[in-house]
C-alpha cells in the first residue's frame, strides 16, 4: 500500500525496491519507520495489543492514503465502540 500511493507506477512487487523506492521522500522515510517499527515489535497476543496494532495501521494509512481511513471511518469508530463496551464489561 506504501509503494502503490507513492510510486503508483512501480514495476516492483514485494519489499525488495521499497526502501529505494520511497525512501527518498520526508512521508516515505517516516512510513518505512513505521512499517519497521510495526514489524519488529512483539506478536499481539492481548486485546490491548491488537487495538494498538490497529492505531498503528491507522495512522500509517492516514499518512499515505487519507482517504481510504475517511472512506472506513464508520467501521473503524464501530471497532473502537465495541473495544470500548467489552473492556468496561
Amino acid at each position: 500500500m506504501i509503494r502503490t500511493a507513492l510510486v503508483p507506477h512501480s514495476r516492483h512487487h514485494g519489499w525488495y525496491h521499497l526502501p529505494d523506492e520511497v525512501g527518498g521522500t520526508t512521508i516515505g522515510r517516516e512510513c518505512l519507520a513505521g512499517l519497521t517499527d510495526a514489524l519488529s515489535g512483539p506478536p499481539v497476543p492481548t486485546v490491548a495489543q491488537a487495538d494498538q496494532a490497529l492505531e498503528r495501521i491507522v495512522r500509517l494509512t492516514g499518512w499515505i492514503a487519507p482517504h481510504a481511513v475517511a472512506a472506513l471511518s464508520d467501521e473503524i469508530t464501530a471497532y473502537r465502540f465495541y473495544q470500548s463496551q467489552e473492556a468496561q464489561a
